[in-house]
């Protein structure tokens, strides 16, 4: 199959044209993509296969669309995205687009592929690229770098730099840049070896006002406005049968987070998150 054919394949199944993507306007429309699953399984992985073969002669946009309409379908194979992630770092040297290294990032996040050793030639091309990058460019790519473990406090500040030369921001990119600020503390924490409750507030960098106020505030009414699924009910009711006293959609003590199941065993905390088999690609 050639290769035009087979990308043209799973933007078409993806829901997500290449006008769209060469734009850096389909980052933004996964969530209403009408077609996600219009790929049957047997068929995306006979695309699969064939793309790996293919990945050699890929630039940069093309692996960034491959990445992107792969990890959209929820398809995963890490011999493919390890391939198009070695090939997009050799592209880096000649110099990339913002919205393929944006694109790549987001994708490889939400699969959760490891960068490896290509880990800081990637970051310092994201850093390098962020004042050239649009709102949802921006966003997507500090918010997979903090999910890949790859954002720092440099970063961070290069990127609320950037973010504050653009107009308002859309809720979205809100809620992707508070929760990149959260995964960010989370780390820092961890690199500092202390409970992130115990971290000094001044040495957790923010959002700029009143951006973060207004970030914060729709993170929040996020989390208490949740969906109590049938799966999470049936086992929280198999706990109760066990005889495990059980709280669904418990609210840590900072309301930032909802856990699905909060119950103790021997006086220590216990969450459990019960998900569907769609909700995470790994």
């Amino acid at each position: 199959i050639p290769l035009h054919t087979a990308q043209d394949g799973l933007w078409m199944g993806s829901g997500v044209g290449p006008h769209a993507m060469c734009g850096g306007k389909g980052n933004g429309s996964w969530t209403s993509l009408m077609h996600v699953y219009a790929l049957k399984p047997t068929l995306q992985f006979a695309m699969c296969s064939q793309v790996c073969g293919q990945v050699s002669s890929f630039n940069a946009q093309n692996c960034s669309m491959t990445a992107w309409a792969f990890s959209t379908l929820r398809h995963y194979d890490a011999a493919l995205f390890e391939a198009l992630l070695q090939q997009l770092a050799g592209q880096l040297p000649g110099g990339a687009e913002p919205r393929n290294i944006s694109n790549s990032l987001w994708a490889l996040a939400r699969v959760g592929h490891p960068l490896g050793a290509y880990a800081e030639p990637l970051a310092a091309a994201a850093r390098q690229l962020l004042p050239r990058m649009s709102q949802q460019e921006l966003c997507n790519t500090v918010w997979a770098l903090g999910v890949l473990g790859q954002l720092d406090r440099d970063t961070w500040q290069h990127f609320c730099a950037c973010l504050g030369k653009l107009p308002g921001l859309t809720p979205e990119s809100m809620h992707q840049a508070f929760h990149a600020q959260l995964m960010l503390h989370s780390q820092l924490a961890r690199e500092a070896g202390v409970p992130l409750a115990l971290m000094p507030a001044q040495q957790l960098p923010a959002l700029p006002e009143p951006l973060h106020s207004h970030a914060r505030h729709m993170w929040l009414a996020s989390a208490v406005d949740v969906h109590i699924s049938k799966l999470q009910a049936d086992v929280s009711s198999a706990l109760l049968l066990a005889g495990v006293p059980n709280s669904m959609e418990w609210l840590t003590d900072d309301g930032l987070f909802s856990i699905d199941i909060a119950f103790q065993v021997d006086g220590q905390p216990v969450a459990v998150e019960v998900d569907g088999s769609h909700h995470f690609t790994n």
